[in-house]
């Protein structure tokens, strides 16, 4: 219940002033600021698991992602003295029956299901120059979905009405982060890699083969057979593969080789082909025609 009890720090937003005291001050528009019916330090309460807040750059409006636990995740406008409703409500939603149509209760900006796992990442309020139409738009993601959203403002209103989908990265986004330009980069924390969110460039028709027999790698005539230029190799201790029988093939590109590092592993140049053939032979050891599966 610690969401509603305004004596405890936790579920809430903190503020203080670290150059106004030992070892700091309360700001003295701070809600409890005399510490009579909560913490000095309290800003905004009813939150469970804020997981990543920001500043929007250009006006200072705090926004924050809180972390549901059964129902709903739910971004936030961070407001002086707002409480969010945790433990009373989850999203906009009564929580474990509960009643809790309450005036002083403060519902999320928006909202989505966790009908399984789901764990929202707040992001930053897009103040970059690459993509326009994000400009003033409030990003946000999950880590189990890897989905980016941007919050939409009604036009007549200029307030927040919904979410809209710019990205589906299928990566496990832990965080973000944004440069001095204001554009927005995330961490992928499957890999630890970083990301920028970039506008879309203009798709270009590309040249990959999309059939077997375009690839080079078969003869169209004999599926079942390399071309000359493939050389032919095996491994010391095949995997089992459900009884099929595998042959391997590998190609390196002219005038490039292998290189063994000093762990010995093989280093493959650039453009370096590898082909492994699935099939099942029958009891004399051919490959039936309608079984061949490359």
């Amino acid at each position: 219940q610690s969401g509603q009890d305004t004596m405890n720090a936790l579920g809430a937003i903190l503020r203080i002033d670290p150059d106004g005291g030992d070892p700091y001050g309360i700001p003295e528009d701070n809600p409890f600021a005399d510490g009579v019916d909560g913490l000095p330090e309290v800003y905004a309460w009813g939150l469970r698991n804020p997981w990543r807040f920001s500043f929007d750059s250009a006006n200072g409006e705090l926004w924050a992602g809180d972390v549901g636990q059964h129902d709903w995740e739910e971004v936030n406008q961070i407001m002086r003295g707002g409480n969010y409703g945790w433990k009373i409500k989850e999203g906009s939603s009564c929580f474990a029956g509960v009643p809790c149509e309450f005036g002083w209760l403060t519902d999320p900006v928006v909202e989505y299901p966790n009908p399984e796992d789901a764990s929202v990442i707040m992001g930053y309020v897009y103040r970059g120059t690459a993509i326009p139409s994000l400009i003033g738009a409030p990003i946000f993601a999950d880590f189990y979905s890897g989905m980016i959203w941007r919050i939409v403002w009604d036009p007549v209103t200029a307030e927040p009405s919904a979410e809209e989908i710019i990205s589906n990265t299928g990566l496990q986004i832990s965080s973000f982060g944004q440069d001095d330009e204001g554009e927005i980069f995330l961490v992928n924390y499957d890999s630890g890699g970083i990301y920028r969110i970039d506008p879309l460039t203009e798709a270009t028709e590309s040249s990959f083969p999309t059939a077997l027999s375009e690839s080079g790698c078969f003869d169209p005539s004999h599926p079942d057979e390399p071309p000359s230029a493939l050389i032919p190799y095996d491994v010391n201790m095949p995997l089992w593969s459900d009884g099929a029988t595998k042959r391997r093939w590998f190609a390196i590109p002219d005038d490039t080789t292998i290189t063994v590092q000093e762990d010995g592993k093989w280093l493959f140049p650039v453009g370096s082909v590898l082909v492994k053939h699935f099939f099942f032979a029958d009891s004399s050891g051919e490959v039936p025609e309608e079984e061949l599966d490359t």
